[in-house]
């Protein structure tokens, strides 16, 4: 039998690479409310993140998540979506798999979808190049 910390170690390798992998059924299509607000915001740049509180790719995201809600408030929109509490609006982008970021132009349109753990530099590289578009 395996030690209680190899288990663990194996449970937290299995749980990081299922979480780095993304099966989409296709591009979100239309907007879903969240706590009033349609999703993705009206002509504005959004990105959606998909996750679970128990989930641990997914709370290893979490503070980056928070510190960008409030480097990027008023300039963009970020949207946290539990798939456990809010089953019906996380189905409705088509993520197969948690966390998943998505991101929305200000036309609405899906342009980028990313599966696993996302870091910082790489969610600003895409909010910044977002929001440099005309349109």
């Amino acid at each position: 039998m395996f030690g209680k910390t190899v288990r663990y170690h194996f449970r937290l390798l299995n749980l990081l690479l299922f979480g780095t992998f993304l099966i989409s059924t296709g591009p979100a299509s239309a907007a879903v409310t969240v706590n009033g607000d349609n999703i993705p915001a009206r002509g504005e740049v959004t990105m959606v993140d998909l996750g679970a509180d128990n989930n641990l790719p997914c709370r290893v995201m979490a503070p980056v998540l928070a510190e960008l809600k409030k480097t990027y408030q008023g300039k963009a929109t970020i949207v946290s979506i539990d798939v456990n509490r809010e089953s019906l609006k996380a189905k409705k982008f088509h993520a197969l798999i948690v966390p998943t970021q998505i991101f929305f132009d200000r036309n609405n349109k899906e342009v980028y979808r990313h599966g696993g753990v996302m870091d910082k530099a790489a969610i600003v590289k895409q909010l910044d190049s977002l929001l440099a578009e005309k349109g």
